[in-house]
């Protein structure tokens, strides 16, 4: 499912087929589409005619090609209307130092009311910003637009600038331009997280390549996601997922409720046996936000699966022979969940799988026995979290229950894994901190492959 999270649907471009657009992007699979009014008439128009739709979603403000036109009745006006239903945002409001339709400094005026208004009624921002990265930034950071967020809108820029906006709660729109030729964003895609991004069409403007010179619609917003699907090397289905919960949280769409056993990244299905952990790492945000990819892995004890549970699961998911691999990896650790996971992955080899453990390495200590032999024959590829090439340091980041004791028992469940198991990883993520090398010395001295992850990167 997909969120067209910036559209000018009320224009005349789309008088003679309204309905059928809003039908042909239904059937594309997009679920929720934000209306943007930037001016009284597009606020006004926009609202009457999509009254009675639920899955039209407002944004109210003042463009910077009308900053102009602000007067305090005006934004009054606007305040006045971004309280009525379904009214997630203020924008598009912004700069534009590229058509310079209005003078700067009205723009700049006019931008810093709106930015007062969104803070006042706790919405997030829709920003609009060509040819004026620096100055657009400024505006945000001094008036602390961090306090309600935002999305910067057929983002241009690059990852420096994105880099500033994510301090800030903002997130980067990328329209149907992503497909462009002689547009290539490909190497700021590549250098974002998707779970940076919001997908958009900008509609009627920007149509994908193949639409060149026609209308663009909220249909085609699937045709940004293939592109950055192609470049992340994601699924569409991951594209889709990711950038609809971006949504969904920034414009407080709502999200379901869900107990996810089973979650597909890429061609990987992961299984998610608990959300309990001997470990606290200080980049995992296991107990504050517990998402990967799109998929939220909160998981009570009493919601964990037994084993008859996962593998229905898992063939809810297509079965055993769905997948490239399937992988113990969720929010916590589960190897704490044994027996479970042994009995999974039997049924899983029986079916001709490929099984992946990601693990801490503390088994020994929590079930106060060695374990690793019990996954010969149940597990191709245990990958260990190494995380730092000494005791002290590793303590330090990772937090384990039983302090630094943990370290020789991670590196001792490691030596008996390569024993039974074809491959063990040692993986560390590199936070500028670590001796790389030394922690490569250490992974080969155990027979390990050596990784080097990047924060929050699955897969």
């Amino acid at each position: 499912m997909f969120i067209d999270s910036h559209a000018h649907l009320d224009g005349p471009d789309f008088d003679a087929d309204r309905a059928q657009v809003l039908e042909r992007a239904r059937q594309a699979g997009v679920t929720d589409i934000v209306q943007i009014g930037y001016n009284r008439e597009t606020i006004q128009r926009g609202m009457e005619l999509f009254r009675d739709n639920p899955a039209i979603h407002f944004s109210v403000g003042l463009h910077p090609h009308d900053s102009m036109d602000w007067t305090p009745a005006l934004e009054a006006w606007i305040e006045e209307r971004s309280e009525q239903p379904r009214v997630v945002a203020i924008g598009e409001v912004g700069l534009d130092w590229f058509r310079d339709y209005a003078p700067r400094e009205t723009q700049i005026h006019c931008f810093r009311r709106m930015i007062r208004l969104a803070r006042r009624r706790g919405l997030p921002l829709v920003v609009h910003s060509r040819a004026a990265e620096e100055d657009t930034l400024q505006v945000l950071e001094e008036e602390q637009a961090g306090h309600v967020g935002g999305v910067m809108h057929c983002y241009a820029y690059g990852l420096e600038a994105a880099a500033r906006l994510k301090a800030m709660n903002f997130l980067v729109g990328f329209p149907c331009s992503v497909t462009y030729p002689k547009r290539n964003q490909r190497e700021i895609i590549e250098g974002l997280q998707v779970e940076q991004m919001l997908l958009e069409t900008d509609s009627p403007f920007l149509p994908p390549q193949a639409q060149r010179g026609q209308r663009n619609e909220s249909a085609f917003v699937v045709e940004a996601a293939k592109v950055i699907a192609q470049v992340k090397g994601l699924s569409l289905e991951d594209v889709a997922r990711i950038t609809t919960r971006n949504a969904r949280e920034l414009f407080r769409l709502g999200l379901p409720e869900e107990r996810v056993l089973a979650y597909p990244i890429r061609r990987s299905l992961y299984l998610n046996l608990t959300n309990r952990c001997t470990a606290d790492c200080v980049f995992c945000t296991r107990l504050t936000k517990p998402v990967v990819k799109g998929h939220n892995l909160a998981l009570r004890r009493e919601q964990e699966a037994d084993a008859a549970e996962m593998v229905a699961a898992i063939q809810a998911q297509g079965g055993a022979g769905a997948w490239e691999e399937f992988v113990f990896c969720g929010y916590g650790e589960p190897i704490m969940r044994l027996d479970v996971l042994k009995e999974v992955a039997a049924w899983l080899k029986a079916g001709g799988a490929k099984v992946r453990l990601n693990t801490n390495g503390h088994g020994d200590l929590w079930h106060k026995r060695p374990v690793a032999a019990e996954l010969a024959g149940l597990v191709d590829v245990v990958s260990i979290s190494l995380n730092a090439d000494n005791a002290a340091q590793y303590t330090a980041l990772v937090k384990p229950a039983w302090g630094e004791r943990s370290f020789q028992a991670m590196l001792d469940f490691a030596r008996d894994a390569a024993r039974v198991v074809p491959e063990v990883v040692f993986s560390v993520v590199d936070d500028g901190t670590l001796d790389l090398a030394a922690c490569k010395a250490l992974a080969e001295a155990h027979g390990a492959v050596f990784r080097v992850r990047i924060l929050d990167e699955t897969g």
